[in-house]
This record gives C-alpha cells, sequence and structure tokens, in this order.
C-alpha cells in the first residue's frame, strides 16, 4: 500500500520512513498503524484507479488528487501506436519469427545434405571455394552446437 501525506489540501507520497523522520518522538509500530491512525497525521492510502490498457496502449500516471476523504492515483491512456499499425507490427514480427525458424531448420537440412555428399564421395572440400567453405564450416558449428 502506498499513502500520501496533504498538506495545504496537497496529496504527495509519503513513506512510513518519513512518518518517523518527521515525528521522532512518537512510536509508530507497523502491526498497530492503521489507516485511521495515520489519518490523524493527515496520511491517506493512495487508491489506484489503475485503467485497463489495450496491448498498444500505455498508462501513465497523473498527479495524486486529493477528494476531500481520499487521495487518487489517477493515470492518462495513450496509444503508443495505431492499432492497425501495431497490428502490422506484430504481424511482421510473428512473420520474422517463423522465417528465423524456417532457416534455422534449412541449416540443419543443409549442413546433414553436405555432410553425406562429403561421406559419399560425391561431392569433395576442393568443390568450395575457400569464403564458401568457411561459410559452411560456420553453419555446421552452429547447427552442431545447436544440436547438443
Amino acid at each position: 500500500m502506498n499513502y500520501a501525506i496533504v498538506e495545504n489540501g496537497v496529496p504527495r507520497p509519503y513513506t512510513y520512513k518519513q512518518l518517523k523522520n518527521d515525528n521522532p518522538n512518537v512510536s509508530f509500530p507497523r502491526e498497530t498503524l492503521t489507516n485511521e491512525r495515520l489519518l490523524e497525521y493527515n496520511i491517506y492510502p493512495i487508491v489506484e484507479n489503475t485503467p485497463i490498457v489495450a496491448e498498444n496502449e500505455e498508462a501513465t500516471p497523473d498527479a495524486l488528487v486529493f477528494t476531500g476523504t481520499t487521495v487518487e492515483q489517477n493515470y492518462t491512456v495513450t496509444e503508443v501506436m495505431p492499432i492497425a499499425e501495431w497490428n502490422a507490427q506484430q504481424a511482421t514480427q510473428a512473420d520474422e519469427g517463423i522465417l528465423f525458424n524456417k532457416i534455422l531448420k534449412l541449416a540443419f537440412i543443409q549442413t546433414e545434405l553436405i555432410d553425406q555428399l562429403l561421406a559419399d564421395n560425391t561431392i569433395s572440400a576442393t568443390d568450395f571455394t575457400p569464403a564458401v567453405r568457411q561459410e559452411y564450416l560456420d553453419i555446421k558449428a552452429a547447427v552442431d552446437r545447436l544440436k547438443a
């Protein structure tokens, strides 16, 4: 639970530590410190009016509001991006994930195929340029690490 102190009708966040520091001659055992007791010091629990936000929105806290009997934390909801753009971005990210997985599977297939062709002497290491051979070795090393 968060608290606020109200001074001259204006609330501001307030902590248990601040209460103890501001009142050094008063004992405030946490287990007996009720909301009613805190009201004696103009300290109110903050009522969080947290809104429900869509996936393309964010909630930003407004200034605390003292209603006369409670302190409320309200929020402003803003659209991070238009829903159509957000949906398109999500679809693109999903497509990128699918494509990445397909490329990964192709790397597995490619290395197995090349290994088999090399083992059958259908092709030889000299059939590759040094740059292509190095690319193959790099891909094979990555695939082997993923297989482990």
